[in-house]
């Protein structure tokens, strides 16, 4: 149990840098310029090797919300999960405001659709969708908890089949299979199918460390293959087949997960690395507004710089300045979830 929980605390930290090297990928316009010159291959890379973030942490969150509550004979109650939901209100109220006044779009209107739509900054979409899982929490907790183990196996297949393959059949045949079908039909919802996934591989031993790693590998290998694929000869860049659903997304997230499990991360807190865990989403909520200042202030925004160093560099300096930021903020809300 102990090997699992510095597992969980490591791979929550990997998932956020690769949230920021994701969004240092995005603002540094060389994916926009279409050369195919080196710099645009090198932030390629660097941005389908971060196409994991979400997809891990969202299974990391199904371990510590449905696995370990199995873990000691439980289920997650209604109010358990109204309780997790009650604590992200605040938080997505103070920074959708944050960041309208930010970008100078504060209006009356903006305020009200905060109640149902990330307003400010797009990257707000994840709490909400983390408001979706914990509503569904109750319904998954009773199925691992039952003796019906084929309806786990049974959602995962349909979650593959009308959330992750709908988006090839989407992209090549404009065939939506979860609007037909009535399931999955947005992409928010697809989600779902992580959260249960990370719960479920926990019931089983890691798959071996050589296997993990192929599987990261030849995830990572037909994700950059495909994109760049669609890319040639197109008007403009189009990461539709890096869609966080995608199969090859899938693959590549399900071995990192697997090769997180493989080692023993004891270390981690051991030298009290364990307490950048719980600044996590405070780093995600900050990170943007500090890669803004980078870019606007300091004018960091990809031109002139090797890809190669550029990339990753920007993207330590902004974790470690969103770190620190949300350690202070920690200090200031203590126990009262003001902030994250």
């Amino acid at each position: 149990m102990t090997e699992r929980i510095t597992f969980i605390d490591f791979g929550r930290v990997v998932s956020i840098f690769c949230v920021i090297i994701l969004h240092v990928c995005l603002g540094s316009y060389y994916l926009f310029s279409l050369k195919y010159d080196l710099n645009w291959s090198v932030t390629l890379f660097y941005y389908t090797l971060s196409r994991v973030s979400v997809p891990v942490f969202v299974m990391i969150s199904g371990v510590t919300t449905i696995w370990l509550k199995k873990q000691c004979n439980q289920v997650v109650t209604v109010s358990s999960a109204l309780y997790r939901i009650s604590k992200l209100i605040i938080p997505i109220f103070f920074w959708s405001v944050v960041y309208l006044l930010l970008l100078d779009q504060y209006t009356p209107i903006a305020l009200f659709k905060i109640l149902w739509s990330p307003q400010g900054l797009v990257h707000l979409w994840f709490l909400y969708m983390l408001i979706g899982l914990y509503l569904l929490s109750p319904f998954i907790s009773l199925i691992f908890n039952s003796k019906y183990k084929e309806y786990i196996r049974y959602s995962l297949l349909l979650w593959f089949i009308f959330a992750c393959v709908n988006v090839y059949t989407e992209a090549f045949f404009g065939v939506k299979l979860g609007e037909w079908f009535g399931l999955l039909p947005n992409y928010q919802s697809g989600f779902v199918g992580y959260y249960i996934l990370g719960a479920y591989m926990m019931t089983f031993r890691p798959i071996s460390l050589s296997k993990s790693i192929i599987v990261t590998i030849a995830g990572a290998a037909l994700s950059y293959f495909l994109v760049v694929w669609d890319n040639h000869n197109a008007p403009v860049f189009n990461d539709r087949l890096l869609n966080f659903l995608a199969p090859n997304i899938v693959m590549m997230s399900f071995g990192l997960f697997s090769l997180l499990r493989c080692f023993d991360f004891s270390w981690f807190s051991k030298y009290h690395f364990s307490f950048i865990s719980p600044l996590v989403v405070g780093i995600y909520l900050t990170h943007e507004m500090i890669l803004k200042f980078f870019r606007e202030a300091l004018g960091l925004v990809g031109y002139g710089y090797n890809a190669f160093y550029f990339v990753p560099l920007l993207a330590i300096a902004t974790f470690i300045v969103a770190l620190l930021f949300s350690f202070l903020l920690s200090q200031v809300q203590q126990k009262l979830k003001l902030f994250f």
